[in-house]
């Protein structure tokens, strides 16, 4: 982390013009945070990608021709300590799965609030990573398929199954109470655990969906 009185550089890959004018309008009310470059053509960001010097890579999924998760994985090649944000009006099951799979830290859905976008940013700049409700709920009945090999909702039954063969009792706690809403803080207060805890959980809670079952939820679940 840079000192608390330096600026975060954020790079964004996104075509719709309102969208980042109103994204820079929300940054310039953080003291910390600073739109350096914003890239409508992917194929002009993926040429100047090399030279890119950013802390936070926002990246749109719905893209035409090619998405931000056709270009994620390049990014987290050329820039490993980068943190990158997916970005989406959807949240797709086969978006989330593959945006997690390639590398993504976190996913904000772009009908969030100001304030939810830039406290997403800032999140996952303190090395958490920002997860909504319904993708929580999402990633939930992902990890279930996962878990049981199967294409069916997660019902109550699954949840032992996915805490034995994915998370441990306490992530699949955090996740339940992400799903229903909760803030990082308010988990923290509930559990009796300090943020930085929290955010750990779910650091690895998205570590085990990159390295675990990986070719096994690609063929289940995106075939």
């Amino acid at each position: 982390m840079k000192h608390p009185d330096q600026t975060f550089q954020i790079t964004v890959l996104e075509d719709d013009a309102s969208f980042v004018d109103t994204l820079r309008l929300v940054l310039e009310q953080s003291p910390s945070l600073v739109l350096t470059q914003a890239f409508r053509n992917p194929v002009h960001f993926l040429g100047q990608l090399p030279q890119i010097t950013a802390d936070v890579f926002l990246l749109d999924i719905c893209l035409p021709k090619l998405s931000g998760l056709d270009c994620l994985s390049e990014v987290r090649r050329l820039h490993p300590s980068s943190r990158i944000l997916m970005m989406s009006v959807s949240d797709a099951d086969d978006h989330i799965l593959r945006a997690f799979l390639d590398g993504a830290d976190g996913y904000l859905l772009k009908d969030g609030s100001p304030d939810q976008i830039c406290a997403s940013i800032e999140e996952v700049l303190k090395g958490g990573a920002p997860m909504p409700p319904s993708i929580a709920r999402k990633v939930i009945r992902l990890l279930g398929k996962i878990g049981n090999g199967n294409s069916g909702n997660t019902s109550h039954g699954d949840a032992s199954t996915i805490v034995e063969k994915l998370l441990s009792p306490r992530e699949f706690e955090i996740l339940q109470l992400l799903a229903d809403g909760h803030r990082y803080a308010d988990i923290a207060r509930k559990l009796h655990v300090s943020h930085d805890t929290v955010k750990t959980h779910i650091r690895h809670i998205y570590e085990k969906l990159h390295v675990r079952n990986k070719a096994e939820a690609v063929s289940r679940l995106l075939r």
